[in-house]
């Protein structure tokens, strides 16, 4: 199987990563144009030292300490319509992870004959679709710079259900909601 990761952030780089564990015979193809930044450490794949360094590059040094033999290629470049698109290989599924709803759409509007999953995570929810309905676009406008336990939970939780999608184990659509339980510690 040959899956694109459109955006290597939150969902993307923990996806990557259970892909790369689960699945040894996967092909990855990870898109990106951003920099790792000390503030992404908190919810993604990544460690201290590769801060400054290409998210895509960077994801792609982990992985292979992770599985050697890992066959993942990387575009370190920023799609913003149907030429950028064409530069990447035909895979079996693209996972449109980036963080703003405009992308998605632009993903959507132009791989519309292929297998495309869209993820929106926020605090304690996350949603995995393969449309996106004018309707309901506000649901998937993220809230910038919210950083927190949550979050990342959020896009642990996506990661998970995307691959029980790839692995023909769950629906290609799904929104779920959850509320914390804080256990409080007796003195």
């Amino acid at each position: 199987m040959k899956v694109c990761i459109i955006g290597c952030g939150g969902v993307g780089s923990w996806l990557a990563e259970f892909l790369i564990r689960q699945r040894p015979q996967v092909e990855l193809v990870l898109v990106d144009f951003d920099g790792l930044e000390m503030k992404n450490l908190d919810r993604q794949a990544f460690e201290r030292g590769y801060v400054g360094a290409s998210k895509v590059l960077a994801l792609r040094e982990c992985l292979r300490h992770i599985r050697p033999d890992a066959n993942v290629s990387v575009m370190d470049m920023k799609i913003e319509g149907p030429l950028e698109l064409k530069a990447i290989p035909e895979c079996d599924w693209y996972i449109a992870a980036t963080d703003t709803i405009d992308s998605k759409q632009m993903l959507l509007d132009n791989l519309e004959d292929k297998k495309v999953l869209l993820v929106n995570c926020e605090h304690n929810m996350f949603e995995v679709r393969d449309e996106l309905n004018s309707s309901d676009r506000s649901a998937w406008v993220l809230e910038s710079g919210y950083n927190s336990t949550q979050t990342m939970e959020a896009n642990v939780r996506a990661a998970l259900y995307i691959l029980r999608v790839l692995n023909g184990q769950a629906e290609r659509k799904h929104s779920e909601k959850w509320e914390d339980e804080y256990i409080e510690e007796e003195d």
